[in-house]
This record gives C-alpha cells, sequence and structure tokens, in this order.
C-alpha cells in the first residue's frame, strides 16, 4: 500500500493524532481513540494569536516522535511566526502538544495559543463531573448543579453557567473531566496537564461550547439549538475565562512565546474510578518538574 501523502497519522497505542493536506496546508483532523473522535483543536484551527485563528499550517516536519507544523500570519500588520509541535506522550499514552508564536514587532493580544474541545455531541441533559486545579469537583446533571456554586464576578463574566474556572492563576496545571449521557452512554474521559515550566499563563478552563444544529449542517452559533461540546483551556490566555476584566497581554518583539500541554482521553475511566485518572494527572504534572535523572535533590 502506497503512503497517503495527504495524511499524518501520530500513533500512541490506541490513540491517534491525524492531520490531513488540503489545497490551503496541513489542517488538524480529529485525535483518535480506535476509529471514534474523542478531542479536536478548538474548531479544527492550530492555535489563536489575537482574533486570528490559522486553519492551515504551511509546512509539516517529522520530529522525534511526531511532527511539527508551521506557518505564518499578520496580526494586523505586525508579521507573526507560529509553530505547533505534536507528539507522543509515553506517561499518558496520550500526546504532548507545543504551540508557540513570535511577533516581528510587540503586540497586545486578550487571546492566545491552542485549545481543544470534544465533539458537539451532547445535548444539555449529560452527567459532567470536573476537576481543574486544586479546585473542589464540579458536578452537573444536566441543567441541574449537583456540586456547591462557585464564585463569579458580579459585573464582568463571559461564561456559560456550566463552565468550570478558576479565580486566579494557579500551580496545579491540570484539568480531569468525565462526560456522559444522562443514560451513561457516549462516555469520554479527558485530562489536560500544563507544563508551568513552559506555559506563562497558568490558567485552567472547562466551558461548554456553543449549540449548534449538526442536523441542518449548520456549525454556527445556534442558541435553540442543544447540541455542544466541551472545550478546554489550559495554559492558554482568553477573554472568555477572564474573571474580571479582559486580559489584555503584551508580547514583546522577538521573543518566542510558548504552550505546552499534555492531552489523554480515553471512552472509558482511566485505571477504573475519577480517582485514578486524578492520580495519573497529577503523576504527568509532577513529572514536568522531576529531573532528569530522576533523582531530588535532598
Amino acid at each position: 500500500m502506497k503512503p497517503d501523502l495527504n495524511r499524518i497519522e501520530i500513533s500512541n497505542g490506541g490513540r491517534r493524532a491525524v492531520f490531513v493536506k488540503t489545497e490551503r496546508g496541513w489542517a488538524p483532523d480529529w485525535f483518535y481513540e480506535g476509529d471514534r473522535r474523542m478531542l479536536r483543536f478548538k474548531d479544527h484551527e492550530w492555535l489563536s494569536v489575537g482574533h486570528e485563528h490559522p486553519a492551515f499550517a504551511s509546512d509539516a516536519a517529522k520530529t522525534r516522535g511526531g511532527y511539527v507544523f508551521s506557518g505564518a500570519l499578520l496580526y494586523g500588520k505586525t508579521a507573526v511566526k507560529w509553530e505547533v509541535r505534536v507528539t507522543t506522550d509515553k506517561v499518558t499514552g496520550g500526546f504532548a502538544v507545543e504551540a508557540s508564536f513570535t511577533p516581528a514587532k510587540t503586540i497586545e493580544l486578550m487571546e492566545a495559543f491552542a485549545s481543544f474541545e470534544t465533539p458537539y455531541e451532547y445535548d444539555g441533559t449529560e452527567r459532567v463531573t470536573t476537576v481543574i486545579g486544586q479546585n473542589p469537583i464540579t458536578q452537573w446533571k444536566g441543567k441541574q448543579k449537583v456540586s456547591p456554586d462557585q464564585w463569579m464576578h458580579p459585573f464582568w463574566s463571559y461564561n456559560r453557567a456550566e463552565c468550570v474556572h478558576l479565580t486566579g492563576m494557579c500551580n496545579a496545571p491540570l484539568v480531569c473531566q468525565g462526560l456522559q449521557n444522562a443514560d451513561g452512554g457516549n462516555a469520554r474521559h479527558t485530562s489536560l496537564v500544563g507544563d508551568w515550566n513552559v506555559c506563562r499563563c497558568h490558567d485552567a478552563f472547562v466551558t461548554p461550547t456553543r449549540t449548534v444544529d449538526a442536523a441542518a449542517g449548520d456549525w454556527g452559533e445556534n442558541k435553540k439549538a442543544q447540541l455542544r461540546g466541551y472545550k478546554f483551556i489550559v495554559g492558554a490566555v482568553n477573554w472568555s475565562s477572564s474573571m474580571a476584566q479582559d486580559p489584555n497581554v503584551m508580547y514583546k518583539a522577538g521573543v518566542r512565546q510558548r504552550q505546552r500541554v499534555f492531552v489523554s482521553f480515553s471512552g472509558s475511566v482511566p485505571g477504573g474510578s475519577f480517582d485514578q485518572q486524578l492520580l495519573a494527572a497529577w503523576q504527568r504534572a509532577a513529572a514536568c518538574d522531576m529531573p532528569a535523572d530522576g533523582r531530588v535533590p535532598g
């Protein structure tokens, strides 16, 4: 069988990260478990540089354990080079994703780096259990919130009711979610761990996506429809997760800005319990800070 020159697959056991070549360049497809779609770069876009969301990379280069996809864009009149590196991660059985960009001039952004989302397959009655950072568990059963209320800013908040957020930067760079239909079907268990040695924005945020009417072939916002997924933002700047004001951040000319996260996913509970899913995420976060030789100075 001849290799498909218009398709790149990075495999890690039964999980795959798939990318396709189009006339406009390389585009992210999905992260799969077997043949099942589990997660994607939000809206199939590589990353955000403010309001610019490149969906196509001009180049793809093989690297150890995966590929580096790269391109360039204009933010206003400022040239910005960007790249996204996707490699296998032995610790989680998932993938390491490193997004970076370098502006030619200093720029101010309200949104930056990569975020991720599940397929839009949930109708608003789903059961969702989420932990971010060291916050207590947040759980929803459809529109009913089972866990205690989170603090919400009284005057400035773009968030949907079921979002899970922090009230400030955190030192625990993890997100764990268990998601399933009301009848227990269509389960997805997703974990994201940020490498806080790389990310400068130490934030984590989970929210339902916009609702869409997939049956009509219209994937734009449709507030009368119910079909939706869940979006994950870890180590990224995003106006929707701002709790006090728009997060205007200055990025210095000629300095490479980076985000590094580890994504893993499963159709069943990893290790058989949510506790084991949390433990695995904590272990991956700890591994980011372990010395290369494994020896912790006394």
